[in-house]
Formats: structure tokens, sequence, C-alpha cells
């Protein structure tokens, strides 16, 4: 429990399919399931960790997904995959 609430996230690194380098996209919604997209994009790093401060909620179920981007020909990749946390 802190002041606010947050969600520290870490992935593993992608490898680019060009010639990179790599970002990553981390999307963000309260609904399991949801598709990935503009609407729900709530971040970009270069790193392999974010940090959302993004006005979480304590204990609101929160679900990610993040997109490795080859930034030398744009193309994201198209994980579906979620995890979730409930920050207190």
């Amino acid at each position: 429990a802190g002041a606010s609430c947050q969600a520290n996230l870490s992935w593993s690194a992608a490898s680019p399919g060009c010639s990179g380098p790599i970002s990553y996209n981390v999307y963000r919604s309260t609904v399991s399931g949801f598709v990935p997209g503009p609407a729900n994009l709530i971040g970009t790093t270069n790193s392999t960790t974010y940090n959302d401060t993004n006005s979480l909620i304590n204990g609101t179920t929160y679900y990610y997904v993040v997109r490795a981007k080859d930034t030398g020909n744009n193309v994201i990749e198209t994980n579906t995959v979620q995890k979730s946390v409930v920050p207190s």
C-alpha cells in the first residue's frame, strides 16, 4: 500500500524482425478479453518495464497487453496475452 496506486510491469525482451530497435506499446483495460488499440494504449517504452501510475483505483482489476514494435519497419506484433493486477 502506498500514497497512490500503481502497477509495476515487466516482460521478456523481443527480437527485431527487421533492423530494430524495439519499442513496446502498453495497453490497459478493466475488461478481460479486451482488444488492444489506440483507445486503450496507455504508454510506449523502450524498456522491458513500465510503471503504470495513471489513475489506478485500489481494488480494481486491470488487464494489460504489451506489444513489441519493430521501429525499423513500424510493424507491431499481434500478441493478445493478458496479465492482470489488482493494486493496493
